[in-house]
Protein backbone atom coordinates (compact mmCIF):
# COMPACT_ATOMS: atom_id res chain seq x y z
CA UNK A 1 0.00 0.00 0.00
CA UNK A 2 1.55 3.61 -0.72
CA UNK A 3 1.07 6.17 1.46
CA UNK A 4 0.59 9.52 1.44
CA UNK A 5 0.30 11.68 4.72
CA UNK A 6 0.08 15.52 4.77
CA UNK A 7 -0.27 16.00 8.71
CA UNK A 8 -0.87 19.73 7.99
CA UNK A 9 -3.99 19.59 6.33
CA UNK A 10 -5.03 15.92 8.00
CA UNK A 11 -5.11 13.66 4.76
CA UNK A 12 -3.80 10.37 4.01
CA UNK A 13 -4.09 9.20 0.80
CA UNK A 14 -4.10 5.59 0.35
CA UNK A 15 -4.01 3.61 -2.82
CA UNK A 16 -3.19 0.12 -4.04
CA UNK A 17 0.53 -0.76 -5.37
CA UNK A 18 -0.59 -1.30 -8.59
CA UNK A 19 -2.78 2.02 -8.43
CA UNK A 20 -6.19 0.90 -9.11
CA UNK A 21 -8.07 2.13 -6.34
CA UNK A 22 -7.00 4.98 -3.90
CA UNK A 23 -8.88 6.27 -1.26
CA UNK A 24 -8.31 10.24 0.58
CA UNK A 25 -9.18 10.22 4.46
CA UNK A 26 -9.86 13.51 6.24
CA UNK A 27 -9.00 13.36 9.72
CA UNK A 28 -9.38 16.65 11.42
CA UNK A 29 -12.62 17.77 13.26
CA UNK A 30 -13.82 14.97 10.68
CA UNK A 31 -13.27 11.63 10.01
CA UNK A 32 -14.20 10.90 6.38
CA UNK A 33 -13.12 9.11 3.04
CA UNK A 34 -13.68 12.04 0.88
CA UNK A 35 -12.05 11.17 -2.52
CA UNK A 36 -12.54 7.10 -4.17
CA UNK A 37 -10.34 6.83 -7.09
CA UNK A 38 -11.04 3.38 -9.18
CA UNK A 39 -9.04 3.43 -12.50
CA UNK A 40 -7.92 7.44 -12.00
CA UNK A 41 -11.48 7.79 -11.73
CA UNK A 42 -13.11 10.00 -9.36
CA UNK A 43 -16.31 8.14 -8.11
CA UNK A 44 -17.54 10.37 -5.49
CA UNK A 45 -18.41 14.45 -5.92
CA UNK A 46 -17.03 17.36 -3.67
CA UNK A 47 -20.19 17.06 -1.41
CA UNK A 48 -20.09 13.20 -0.98
CA UNK A 49 -17.87 11.28 1.49
CA UNK A 50 -18.03 7.81 2.99
CA UNK A 51 -18.77 7.80 6.78
CA UNK A 52 -19.72 5.85 9.52
CA UNK A 53 -22.25 6.76 12.22
CA UNK A 54 -25.64 6.00 13.89
CA UNK A 55 -29.16 6.97 13.54
CA UNK A 56 -30.98 6.58 16.57
CA UNK A 57 -34.34 8.81 18.07
CA UNK A 58 -34.22 10.66 14.77
CA UNK A 59 -30.54 12.15 15.38
CA UNK A 60 -27.51 11.15 12.92
CA UNK A 61 -24.68 10.91 14.96
CA UNK A 62 -21.61 9.99 12.34
CA UNK A 63 -18.17 10.99 12.09
CA UNK A 64 -18.86 13.73 9.63
CA UNK A 65 -18.85 15.25 13.06
CA UNK A 66 -16.51 13.69 15.40
CA UNK A 67 -15.66 15.18 18.53
CA UNK A 68 -11.75 15.50 19.61
CA UNK A 69 -8.63 15.21 17.38
CA UNK A 70 -7.86 11.46 16.17
CA UNK A 71 -4.89 10.03 16.25
CA UNK A 72 -3.38 8.51 12.95
CA UNK A 73 -0.29 5.85 12.79
CA UNK A 74 1.43 5.32 9.57
CA UNK A 75 2.99 2.11 9.53
CA UNK A 76 4.83 -0.51 6.58
CA UNK A 77 1.43 -2.22 6.67
CA UNK A 78 -1.61 -0.22 7.85
CA UNK A 79 -2.85 2.87 8.45
CA UNK A 80 -4.32 3.40 11.43
CA UNK A 81 -6.94 6.27 13.08
CA UNK A 82 -8.16 6.22 16.76
CA UNK A 83 -9.98 8.05 18.78
CA UNK A 84 -12.36 8.72 16.62
CA UNK A 85 -15.39 10.17 18.59
CA UNK A 86 -19.13 11.29 17.69
CA UNK A 87 -22.38 11.01 19.80
CA UNK A 88 -24.71 13.54 21.62
CA UNK A 89 -25.17 13.33 25.83
CA UNK A 90 -27.06 9.88 25.61
CA UNK A 91 -24.79 7.70 23.26
CA UNK A 92 -20.78 8.75 22.78
CA UNK A 93 -19.59 6.22 19.83
CA UNK A 94 -15.80 5.77 19.36
CA UNK A 95 -14.38 3.69 16.25
CA UNK A 96 -10.61 3.17 15.28
CA UNK A 97 -10.12 2.38 11.73
CA UNK A 98 -7.43 0.41 10.33
CA UNK A 99 -6.52 0.32 6.65
CA UNK A 100 -4.20 -2.74 5.35
CA UNK A 101 -3.71 -3.88 1.60
CA UNK A 102 -4.36 -7.08 0.19
CA UNK A 103 -3.63 -8.10 -3.79
CA UNK A 104 -4.56 -5.02 -4.83
CA UNK A 105 -7.26 -4.49 -2.61
CA UNK A 106 -7.36 -1.69 0.42
CA UNK A 107 -8.90 -3.35 3.67
CA UNK A 108 -11.19 -0.96 5.97
CA UNK A 109 -11.48 -2.67 9.54
CA UNK A 110 -13.98 -0.54 11.61
CA UNK A 111 -13.74 -1.17 15.34
CA UNK A 112 -16.70 0.03 17.49
CA UNK A 113 -17.30 0.91 20.85
CA UNK A 114 -20.73 2.45 22.04
CA UNK A 115 -20.52 4.57 25.48
CA UNK A 116 -24.01 5.09 26.85
CA UNK A 117 -27.75 4.00 26.28
CA UNK A 118 -30.06 4.69 22.85
CA UNK A 119 -32.03 2.93 20.46
CA UNK A 120 -30.13 2.59 17.45
CA UNK A 121 -32.51 2.92 14.45
CA UNK A 122 -29.71 2.40 11.42
CA UNK A 123 -26.18 1.70 11.99
CA UNK A 124 -24.03 2.86 9.38
CA UNK A 125 -20.82 0.93 8.91
CA UNK A 126 -19.97 3.04 6.58
CA UNK A 127 -22.19 5.13 4.25
CA UNK A 128 -21.75 5.12 0.51
CA UNK A 129 -23.08 7.87 -1.41
CA UNK A 130 -21.90 8.35 -4.99
CA UNK A 131 -22.66 12.00 -6.48
CA UNK A 132 -25.12 10.25 -9.73
CA UNK A 133 -26.53 7.14 -10.17
CA UNK A 134 -24.97 7.11 -13.67
CA UNK A 135 -21.58 6.69 -12.15
CA UNK A 136 -22.06 3.33 -12.48
CA UNK A 137 -23.86 1.00 -15.33
CA UNK A 138 -25.13 -1.44 -12.38
CA UNK A 139 -24.20 -3.04 -9.04
CA UNK A 140 -23.94 -6.97 -8.72
CA UNK A 141 -25.79 -7.54 -5.18
CA UNK A 142 -24.39 -10.14 -2.28
CA UNK A 143 -28.11 -10.79 -2.33
CA UNK A 144 -27.56 -12.20 -6.18
CA UNK A 145 -29.44 -9.58 -7.69
CA UNK A 146 -28.37 -6.98 -9.99
CA UNK A 147 -29.64 -3.28 -10.18
CA UNK A 148 -28.87 -1.68 -13.46
CA UNK A 149 -28.98 1.95 -13.04
CA UNK A 150 -30.15 3.46 -16.01
CA UNK A 151 -33.40 2.43 -14.99
CA UNK A 152 -33.29 5.07 -12.53
CA UNK A 153 -31.43 7.58 -13.99
CA UNK A 154 -33.80 10.47 -13.97
CA UNK A 155 -33.90 14.01 -12.05
CA UNK A 156 -33.60 13.07 -8.34
CA UNK A 157 -33.63 9.22 -8.97
CA UNK A 158 -32.16 7.07 -5.80
CA UNK A 159 -31.95 3.36 -5.31
CA UNK A 160 -31.05 1.95 -1.69
CA UNK A 161 -30.10 -1.39 -0.86
CA UNK A 162 -29.04 -3.27 2.13
CA UNK A 163 -26.50 -6.15 1.13
CA UNK A 164 -23.73 -7.53 2.56
CA UNK A 165 -21.37 -6.76 -0.39
CA UNK A 166 -22.21 -5.17 -3.95
CA UNK A 167 -19.57 -4.91 -7.03
CA UNK A 168 -20.52 -1.34 -9.16
CA UNK A 169 -19.17 -1.50 -12.55
CA UNK A 170 -19.16 1.25 -15.34
CA UNK A 171 -19.21 -0.14 -18.89
CA UNK A 172 -17.42 3.08 -20.60
CA UNK A 173 -14.37 3.46 -18.14
CA UNK A 174 -14.57 -0.44 -17.71
CA UNK A 175 -13.96 0.28 -13.97
CA UNK A 176 -15.47 -1.57 -11.23
CA UNK A 177 -15.66 -1.09 -6.94
CA UNK A 178 -15.89 -4.45 -5.29
CA UNK A 179 -17.25 -3.29 -1.27
CA UNK A 180 -17.79 -6.23 1.15
CA UNK A 181 -18.74 -5.86 4.70
CA UNK A 182 -18.23 -8.94 6.92
CA UNK A 183 -17.23 -9.42 10.62
CA UNK A 184 -13.95 -10.69 11.70
CA UNK A 185 -13.94 -13.95 12.84
CA UNK A 186 -14.58 -13.98 16.60
CA UNK A 187 -15.10 -10.35 16.89
CA UNK A 188 -18.62 -8.52 18.36
CA UNK A 189 -19.68 -5.12 18.82
CA UNK A 190 -18.62 -3.55 22.29
CA UNK A 191 -21.37 -2.27 24.27
CA UNK A 192 -20.22 0.09 27.56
Amino acid sequence: MLVNHDKLHKLVVLSTGGGSLALRIQYGRKCVVDQVFVRGRQVLSESQNVFTGVDAGGNRLATVSTVGDPAISVGKEAVTISGIRFGNEALQVEEKWIFTESEERIRWCIERTYHGEAVVDEVLLPLWTFPFISTWTAAILGTGGVAWFRLFDTVHATYAVHTDSVTFWNADSGSSLRIVARPQQGQHVAVK
